[in-house]
């Protein structure tokens, strides 16, 4: 479970990748219409961005309990975003992600 009130923002940068692929693992569960998870390209984003909408290709939101589809962006750099209220707490996530030419995978597990 996550804890209340976070607010995080993870930062990827893969040198002379030309895409990275997500991957989300079950469990998955994010407070629907409360918490917010978002993943972009590049290594900022801009506050106006997070909007409750995914903006595909640049821009994913994620929320619910339906683990979401694999999905990738054209671009070596990346920013993951979560953002949860003060006072429900679900499961969570697990992210994975590739990258083209590529021969590791990375891992990120949201803990307490």
């Amino acid at each position: 479970m996550y804890r209340p009130r976070q607010t995080i923002l993870f930062l990827i940068y893969i040198p002379y990748a030309m895409r990275i692929n997500f991957y989300f693992d079950e469990p998955f569960h994010i407070e629907m219409y409360k918490d917010e998870l978002y993943v972009g390209v590049g290594l900022v984003y801009e506050e106006s961005q997070l909007n409750f909408r995914s903006e595909p290709p640049n821009k994913y939101f994620f929320e619910g309990d339906q683990r979401p589809e694999d999905f990738s962006l054209l671009t070596d750099t990346a920013w993951i975003f979560f953002l949860t209220d003060r006072n429900v707490e679900f499961s969570g996530f697990r992210i994975r992600w590739t990258a083209d030419g590529m021969y590791k995978q990375f891992l990120l597990h949201l803990i307490p």
